[in-house]
């Protein structure tokens, strides 16, 4: 399987790094952060759950080298399929936690329950920004180097805030609007997203619902 992870991580994580982090499978890293939690409300239901699935590659990408199930991978390719149409995913990814245990797999089954919550609430209209910071506690606690997470953070949270601040669902984002390295523009967002689409859909992802593809 190619694991299709943007540039912008590959280039800052070490997916083989060994573990220097404290877990054990009662580990809870989850904090609140009231200031953070702000910053990410000021977007869609649409932008919330974005900045979810951007969360949730940095730490599936952080385990690559050290877990070869395809769950993880697989669940967060199909989000951003997902997110321009909720029709078009199966957000229960049916994985259970006895299966997820040890300070790879359990932190892999945590952040996707976390993003499943997330893509619910935001599929129903709801507004994930805690679960967003969930996420971005999860990242800090198992990056090797937490600084590019930290940068890329603040970049996706003004990219969301300029392009796709308001109330409501909001428009479908594709996932280039969170790639720091790429001259976004909101007029190109149809186009980004009908190619992963076309891309994802024809990979055979358990997560998609092929038949409401069109």
């Amino acid at each position: 399987m190619t694991l299709d992870f943007p540039n912008y991580i590959r280039n800052a994580v070490s997916p083989s790094a060994p573990i220097s982090f404290e877990w054990d499978d009662e580990t809870n890293v989850f904090l609140e952060d009231a200031r953070l939690a702000k910053r990410i409300g000021v977007t869609t239901s649409r932008g919330m759950a974005a900045l979810c699935i951007g969360c949730a590659e940095w730490v599936v990408y952080r385990f690559s080298a050290l877990s070869d199930d395809p769950m993880p991978f697989r669940y967060v390719e199909a989000a951003w399929v997902g997110l321009s149409d909720w029709n078009y995913i199966n957000i229960k990814h049916g994985a259970k936690i006895k299966d997820w245990t040890g300070p790879v797999r359990n932190p892999l089954f945590v952040t996707i329950r976390t993003l499943k919550e997330a893509l619910e609430m935001a599929s129903e209209g709801g507004y994930p920004a805690e679960w967003a910071v969930y996420l971005h506690f999860m990242a800090l606690h198992v990056l090797p180097d937490r600084k590019p997470f930290m940068k890329w953070l603040d970049s996706a949270i003004g990219r969301l805030g300029t392009y796709y601040a308001g109330d409501g669902m909001g428009d479908p984002v594709p996932r280039e609007a969170l790639d720091p390295d790429f001259d976004f523009k909101p007029e190109q967002a149809r186009d980004l997203i009908a190619q992963r689409i076309r891309k994802v859909a024809s990979s055979g992802n358990p997560y998609l619902i092929s038949s409401a593809i069109p």
